[in-house]
């Protein structure tokens, strides 16, 4: 049970939609749609380019971190509009 909860857990992670918020208590809300909430209030304050080599020690997680920034980014526009 233990290694398929394990499984299960990984997966979501390598998802758009990540694992389930647990900031948000008593509300069942994926990471996506926690992060969208936020920068739909807040906007997105991002200082400066995010460099691929951060990822060095964990090259398969960049695409994954670029493909949720792009959609954060798409929010944030349209919710300055």
């Amino acid at each position: 049970m233990r290694q398929t909860m394990a499984v299960t857990q990984k997966n979501m992670y390598e998802q758009i939609d990540g694992a389930n918020c647990q900031t948000l208590f008593g509300e069942r809300i994926s990471q996506k749609d926690a992060a969208v909430r936020a920068v739909e209030r807040i906007g997105l304050n991002r200082i400066k380019e995010i460099r691929r080599e951060i990822f060095s020690s964990l090259p398969q997680f960049y695409e994954m971190f670029c493909e949720r920034l792009q959609l954060l980014q798409s929010i944030d526009c349209h919710s300055r509009r």
